[in-house]
């Protein structure tokens, strides 16, 4: 058993890994920033995470939930600023189209501004945060 956020992240990975659009960009996909910036030989990587989440109207039985999904473009280019704003292009319809038994409503939040390093070649990162909002039991995360 996993959380309901947790399960609606992989469920946004898959949607955005069987979308022909990002399939033909030869992107490689993960859950982990940390992973994603260690692959020093992949020119691009997707990632999705988990942001904060904080907690909205509650009732007797329920709890409403925000939940922010973080994706993420790890890019190795001389220009990854373009090659991140036009793979952010391709991955937001999909993003905002996922459904969920579970989702009540999909936002964007906003995007960060990029971030660059030197290690091994220049490497720029693009987060995109999202708002996932959905409802769970009060005493579980997964129900």
């Amino acid at each position: 058993m996993t959380t309901k956020r947790e399960a609606m992240a992989q469920g946004v990975l898959q949607a955005l890994q069987a979308a022909p659009t990002l399939q033909q960009l030869g992107l490689v996909f993960s859950r982990s920033l940390f992973a994603a910036l260690d692959m020093r030989t992949t020119k691009r990587v997707l990632v999705v995470h988990h942001g904060q989440e904080q907690m909205g109207a509650e009732s007797t039985a329920e709890i409403d939930r925000h939940a922010e999904l973080l994706i993420t473009v790890v890019s190795r280019d001389a220009d990854p600023d373009a090659i991140s704003e036009a793979t952010l292009a391709l991955v937001h319809p999909v993003v905002m189209a996922f459904t969920d038994p579970a989702l009540i409503d999909i936002a964007e939040l906003g995007t960060d501004t990029p971030s660059y390093d030197n290690l091994g070649g220049i490497v720029g990162a693009r987060t995109v945060h999202y708002d996932l909002f959905y409802r769970t039991s009060r005493d579980s995360l997964s129900a």
